[in-house]
C-alpha cells in the first residue's frame, strides 16, 4: 500500500515542473511535497498493528513458500497414482506430473549454487577492490 501512495507522488512532480514556471515555487513546491511525504512515511511507520493479523500474515507467507514444494511432490504423486490405477495422462500430461518434484529439485539446487557463486564473487571483490574494473 505504501508503494502504491508513493507511486502517486513522481507523476505529481513531473506535471508540478511542468506548470510551475518560478525556480522559487518550484523549490518551495518541492520542499513542501518532501515534507508531505516524509510526514506520510512516519505516521506509517507509527501506526500500532493488531498481534493476531501480523500472525496470520506472516503465516500466510510461510505457506506461500511451501507451495511449489508442496504443488510439485503433489504433481508427482498424481503421476505415480495414475500409473497405479492405470489412468492414461497423455504424453505431456505424464511428462509435466512425472517431472514436476524433479524438475523443482533441479531448480532449487541451481538456485542456490548461483546464490553462493554471487556470494563468492561479491566477498572476493571486497578483498580485491579492483577485480569489477574492465582493463
Amino acid at each position: 500500500m505504501l508503494q502504491a501512495i508513493l507511486g502517486i507522488i513522481p507523476g505529481v512532480m513531473k506535471i508540478a515542473d511542468k506548470m510551475i514556471v518560478d525556480k522559487d515555487k518550484k523549490a518551495e513546491f518541492a520542499f513542501k511535497q518532501q515534507e508531505m511525504q516524509n510526514a506520510l512515511v512516519m505516521k506509517l511507520v507509527e501506526q500500532e498493528t493488531i498481534p493476531w493479523v501480523d500472525a496470520t500474515v506472516k503465516l500466510f507467507g510461510a505457506m506461500v513458500m511451501l507451495g511449489r514444494p508442496v504443488g510439485s511432490f503433489a504433481l508427482t504423486a498424481f503421476y505415480l497414482w495414475s500409473q497405479y490405477r492405470g489412468v492414461d495422462l497423455g504424453t505431456v500430461g505424464e511428462a509435466v506430473t512425472a517431472g514436476a518434484f524433479p524438475a523443482w529439485m533441479a531448480a532449487r539446487e541451481a538456485g542456490k549454487s548461483r546464490a553462493a557463486k554471487l556470494k563468492e564473487k561479491s566477498m572476493l571483490a571486497e578483498k580485491v577492490p579492483f577485480l569489477d574494473e574492465d582493463y
